[in-house]
């Protein structure tokens, strides 16, 4: 069955640790179709198979200002979205998958 469903950010891993790279377990081959805060959690809804199996996507939180990582690959990180927060503005983008499939 296609279906939206919601994924909420973790910005805090396992250990209570802030991160940048947040991961998601999401079926196969989502569709990202749009990011905004929900209850003041940045939120991210695709258009997924339900049916499909799940795979851990990996993604990257940059504030303003703020560089991309400096590995050769900045310009085929996909935009998907800009959150306001607490004063801050933060863009979400996902790598390209080879390098998301990397630790």
């Amino acid at each position: 069955m296609i279906t939206v469903w919601k994924f909420p950010l973790k910005l805090v891993d396992e250990h209570g640790n802030v991160t940048d790279r947040p991961i998601i377990t999401m079926p196969k081959k989502a569709v990202l179709l749009a990011l905004q805060l929900q209850n003041d959690v940045p939120t991210v809804w695709a258009l997924v198979d339900t049916d499909s199996d799940v795979e851990r996507r990996r993604f990257l939180v940059v504030g303003t200002g703020q560089p991309l990582p400096n590995d050769g690959y900045q310009w085929a990180y996909a935009y998907l979205g800009t959150w306001q927060q607490n004063g801050f503005v933060f863009h979400l983008f996902e790598p390209p998958r080879h390098l998301g499939r990397q630790s």
